[in-house]
């Protein structure tokens, strides 16, 4: 190419040959535009990968939001998406940016948990709680760790999840922890086997009395299932 950067813009043709092999970051709002709308959508991402591959953190913060918020009419895939925030992770682990790897972390946790990567998304919420400052900040994780727990499904680490908490304080019904735990009972296709996630909550053992978990736990054994809780119940009370 003699040192000259090729304008494959201006020729569809052109840009079907050379688009994975050229192109800067001032190309990416062009080629962004092609995803998702013609026969040059998969030459389009190859290049933009290619881009972001050689970019550096400020130039892939900036299409964080791009491609994942779709801010700017991006129609990227799921897949797409995971893609780039895998390359913008590694960057921003090389390059020491907490804050950008944060966010990317974020992003993929949740994307994970929507494409049904269920063991995926529990590592990347793991992450998240390890590194969140704040007590606050952690108990938002767990109601999507729940979740994503139960789906797996491992209902040894969805237990010990309820327990942990239960050590600190009760758990009321409206708790964004046990309505996952609904969500989860509701959405059981017929003949699923709940018994195996009410008789790991019926084992957990806190070394207070929790009426408003042992209620709960009660109305999910007369609703869903015929296990036993092994003696572990405690009186509600009244």
């Amino acid at each position: 190419m003699d040192g000259a950067r090729i304008d494959f813009r201006s020729d569809s043709h052109v840009f079907s040959k050379v688009a994975a092999d050229v192109g800067g970051k001032e190309d990416l709002p062009w080629l962004a535009g092609k995803i998702g709308a013609n026969s040059e959508s998969e030459l389009a991402w190859q290049a933009m990968l290619k881009i972001f591959n050689g970019a550096d953190t400020d130039v892939l913060s900036a299409w964080v939001e791009n491609l994942i918020a779709e801010t700017g009419g991006v129609r990227a895939s799921e897949g797409q998406k995971i893609t780039f925030l895998e390359v913008a992770e590694r960057k921003a682990v090389a390059e020491n940016k907490p804050q950008m790897l944060q966010e990317v972390r974020e992003s993929l946790a949740d994307l994970y948990k929507n494409t049904g990567q269920f063991e995926l998304a529990a590592d990347y919420l793991g992450r998240l709680y390890e590194t969140e400052a704040t007590a606050k900040a952690k108990r938002a994780i767990l109601p999507d760790l729940m979740y994503v727990y139960l789906r797996i499904p491992n209902v040894d680490l969805a237990s010990r999840l309820v327990e942990n908490c239960l050590l600190t304080q009760d758990l009321d019904p409206n708790d964004a922890i046990l309505r996952s735990v609904d969500d989860y009972f509701g959405e059981l296709p017929a003949g699923a086997d709940p018994n195996g996630l009410l008789d790991a909550f019926g084992k957990i053992q806190v070394p207070r009395v929790r009426p408003l978990w042992q209620n709960r736990l009660r109305e999910w054994m007369i609703r869903f299932g015929k296990a036993k809780a092994g003696g572990k119940l405690e009186p509600d009370g009244t």
